[in-house]
């Protein structure tokens, strides 16, 4: 595609990280679809808005991964503080959306069901153009026993005006009871 930048894909996968398993679906660039005033992605006919998620995917080994999930927001907060009104000033915008959230309805890999009932979700947004050179996060919203407390950190060293900083940066959001 004449638009993409060099590496663009489309891509939708899904992970199990403590049995290190990744099965992912490459796409068209030409499937992609987004919106740039509302929370929609569509690869394919794999869809996500703030609100569901739905995919079915199939990788080259023929490992199957689909589910369906509803999305209920229940606080966000503003990382970038000011800097999030002025477009093109840093690489990175990262936005919380839904640092705290409940998902509910069922996830199938391989055959094997996995139903969801209210558990604990996350979901952010970085409109950005690249990360920063050095950048992590820390989202907590599932402390045992303190219902109600969710911590979302993230910082690093941005570009300025495409430049990078010498300056790093931390924000925190912290919510408890």
């Amino acid at each position: 595609d004449a638009k993409s930048m060099a590496g663009t894909q489309a891509t939708v996968a899904f992970g199990d990280f403590a049995q290190k398993k990744i099965i992912q679906q490459h796409s068209s660039v030409k499937d992609f679809e987004s919106k740039y005033d509302e929370t929609f992605v569509r690869v394919g006919a794999n869809t996500a808005t703030d609100k569901q998620i739905m995919a079915s995917i199939v990788d080259e080994n023929g490992n199957r991964a689909e589910w369906n999930l509803t999305i209920e927001k229940k606080w966000s907060f503003n990382a970038m503080g000011w800097a999030m009104s002025k477009p093109g000033l840093l690489n990175i915008y990262w936005y919380p959306a839904q640092a705290d959230a409940v998902m509910s309805g069922e996830i199938m890999v391989n055959g094997e069901y996995i139903k969801l009932d209210r558990a604990p979700a996350y979901q952010d947004r970085n409109w950005g153009t690249s990360f920063p050179p050095w950048w992590a996060w820390i989202v907590s919203n599932n402390f045992k026993d303190s219902p109600g407390t969710v911590l979302a950190s993230g910082g690093g060293r941005p570009s300025v005006l495409g430049k990078v900083s010498p300056y790093e940066g931390l924000s925190i959001g912290l919510l408890h009871e």
